[in-house]
C-alpha cells in the first residue's frame, strides 16, 4: 500500500491535488483531516481539541482503508503535530506501506488572496498564517519534498514523478 500525505497551509492546494490524485490511483481514497476538525470545533469549539479529534480520527480511517485492502490512502491537512507524524510513522512501519511526504507551498498574498473568497465566517489573517507556517516548520518531516504549487498540472506531475521513484 501507498500513503501518501499533502500537507500545508490553508490555500496551498492539498484538496484540489489530493481529489485529483484520487481519480488517478484507481483504487484509493482521501482522508480530509479539515473536515475533521471542522466537524469537532462544531461540538468541541476549542482548536486544539478539535486537532487532537482529527488526528485521531485519521488514524481510524487509515486502518479503515488499510483493512480494506486500499491501495493508496491519500492525506491531506496541515499536521503540525510532531506526535501524530511519528504515529502515522508507526503505522507506515508496522504495515510496510510505502510513504510519499509533499508540503505544497504559496506566497502569502496569494493564501491571504484565496482565503479572502473562501466560503467560510472565519478567516485567517496575516498573523495566523506566520503562526501556522511556524508550527508546520517546526514539524520536521524526514524526505519531506516541497513542492511550489503554482501549476496545478505541473504540481501533479512533480508528485507523480516522485511517488513512482519510490516504487
Amino acid at each position: 500500500m501507498k500513503v501518501i500525505i499533502i500537507r500545508g497551509l490553508p490555500g496551498t492546494g492539498k484538496t484540489i491535488v489530493s481529489k485529483i490524485l484520487e481519480k488517478i490511483f484507481v483504487n484509493s481514497k482521501v482522508i480530509c483531516m479539515d473536515k475533521f476538525k471542522i466537524q469537532a470545533m462544531k461540538k468541541e469549539g476549542c482548536f486544539e481539541e478539535s486537532e487532537e479529534i482529527a488526528y485521531k480520527k485519521t488514524l481510524e480511517k487509515l486502518n479503515s482503508f488499510y483493512k480494506q485492502n486500499k491501495k493508496e490512502i491519500i492525506i491531506e491537512g496541515l499536521i503540525i503535530d510532531g506526535g501524530f507524524y511519528n504515529k502515522l510513522r508507526d503505522f507506515i512501519n508496522k504495515t510496510k506501506s510505502k510513504a510519499s511526504w509533499f508540503r505544497l507551498l504559496r506566497p502569502l498574498e496569494k493564501l491571504l488572496e484565496i482565503d479572502v473568497g473562501r466560503k467560510r465566517k472565519m478567516k485567517n489573517s496575516k498573523e495566523d498564517f506566520d503562526r501556522l507556517k511556524e508550527g508546520i516548520e517546526n514539524c520536521k518531516i524526514e524526505d519531506e519534498h516541497l513542492i511550489k504549487n503554482d501549476n496545478l498540472a505541473l504540481t501533479i506531475r512533480k508528485i507523480l514523478e516522485k511517488i513512482n521513484q519510490k516504487t
